[in-house]
This record gives structure tokens, C-alpha cells and sequence, in this order.
């Protein structure tokens, strides 16, 4: 600890260390750092207003109404209207299958906080794999999710988060007025937006989905096997 009345110590030194600036840095440099992160609040404070704003624009959408879609499930049939259970608010996931590596990239995020999800809106998976597959792959994930499959029939062909593809990956969320209903928004996914927590994280870091593709397991087998190595898949 630095006395307040060390002889060693001058207020430049201070402001400097408190700033993150080495001593002896030039002005220009301090300058430039200075305007980026004036620029980089004032980016993040627009994002925030505007996501605020989106919000409001979402809470007064009414939507479409909508028919009671069928999907498949480990449990037999199901539909869209069973599916909300005992809430009003419907959240399906459109997740493209277990062969993308993004749409497992959104799932293993939304998985973490699927509890707080459903405190307020229930929530299912679908996508056109069949149940068995899809059961299978969420439990190698650990995944907590209802799942269902529409198996790439009439829900996904109308119901598609964006005009002209018909396994894009996205979220809608449905409400329920009695045996009513609506598609009230909706959502596409891809690198870089705002539904996956990565890649905000990966910005602080300078990077973007140009520098980083998720994969399903990161483990890389060693040059040599102690065991000898037989059989290995």
C-alpha cells in the first residue's frame, strides 16, 4: 500500500495507473483509446434503447391466429394448443435438427435457464428429426427441454420464421385465449444476434463469427494412447 504522502507517488502516476494506461504513453494513444470507448458506450447505450424499444413493440403485437398444428412425440401425438399446458404463453423453439452445430450452440445456452423460461411461458423444442432421434441427441446434451417433432410437414412450412425457408432455425412465441391461437412474434436465429450469449462474449474479446464456429465437443485425442489405443472410435 501507497502512503498518501509518499514523496515517491505524483497524482499523474495515479491517474494513470487507475485508467489502465502504462506511464510514459503518448497522448495521441490516450486520445484514441479515449474515443473508442466514448464510442463504444455510446453503441451500447443506442442498443439498449432500441432493445427497450423493440420490447414495447412486441408487447402490442396482437398477431395472427393460427390453427392447432399436430407434432409428433416420444408419448404419441400431440398439438400446438396442448402443448401450453397450464400457461397462456407458448415459447417453441425452431431448432434445425441435430445435425447443425449452431442451432445446438442456441440450445445448450437456452437450456441453462429453461427454469426461468418456464416460470412464465411454456417452452418446446421442435424440429424435423423424429422423436427417437431427438430424445436421444437432447440426452447426450443433457437437455431439459419438452421436445416435439413436426418432422418438416405443414407447422414448419407455415409457420417458419422466415419467408421462403422452411428449417430456419428461430423462436416463436404463441398465446392462447381459450382454444384461440395466435402467433404473437418471432424470431430468426444466426451467428452473431442477440439470442446467443457467445457472441457478445466473444466480442469483448474482439472476435466474431468470423473467427469462431461452435463444434459439438472440443476434446482432442492425445498423439498416444496409454491404453493402447484398440478399438477406439
Amino acid at each position: 500500500m501507497v502512503l498518501a504522502d509518499s514523496p515517491t507517488l505524483c497524482v499523474p502516476e495515479v491517474i494513470g495507473f487507475h485508467s489502465g494506461v502504462p506511464l510514459g504513453v503518448d497522448d495521441e494513444f490516450i486520445k484514441g483509446r479515449d474515443m473508442a470507448d466514448t464510442e463504444i458506450s455510446e453503441l451500447e447505450r443506442e442498443i439498449f434503447e432500441l432493445t427497450a424499444r423493440l420490447t414495447e413493440l412486441r408487447k402490442s403485437s396482437t398477431g395472427d391466429e393460427v390453427q392447432d398444428y399436430t407434432f409428433a412425440t416420444l408419448d404419441g401425438e400431440t398439438s400446438l394448443l396442448r402443448m401450453f399446458g397450464d400457461k397462456n404463453q407458448l415459447l417453441l423453439i425452431h431448432n434445425m435438427g441435430q445435425a447443425c452445430r449452431y442451432c445446438t450452440l442456441w440450445a445448450d445456452g437456452f437450456n441453462g435457464f429453461l427454469i426461468h423460461l418456464e416460470s412464465v411461458m411454456s417452452v418446446v423444442m421442435v424440429s424435423k428429426d423424429p422423436p427417437e432421434l431427438q430424445r436421444q441427441f437432447a440426452n447426450s446434451r443433457e437437455w431439459r427441454f419438452r421436445l416435439a417433432s413436426h418432422g418438416g410437414g405443414e407447422y414448419i412450412t407455415e409457420q417458419t420464421v422466415m419467408d421462403g425457408a422452411d428449417n430456419m432455425p428461430g423462436a416463436v412465441v404463441y398465446q392462447r385465449d381459450g382454444n384461440k391461437i395466435t402467433r404473437k412474434n418471432s424470431c430468426a436465429f444466426g451467428p452473431g444476434d442477440i439470442y446467443c450469449s457467445m457472441w457478445s462474449l466473444l466480442g469483448l474479446a474482439g472476435l466474431g463469427e468470423s473467427d469462431w464456429t461452435p463444434q459439438y465437443a472440443y476434446w482432442q485425442r492425445p498423439d498416444k494412447m496409454d491404453d493402447g489405443g484398440a478399438n477406439l472410435i
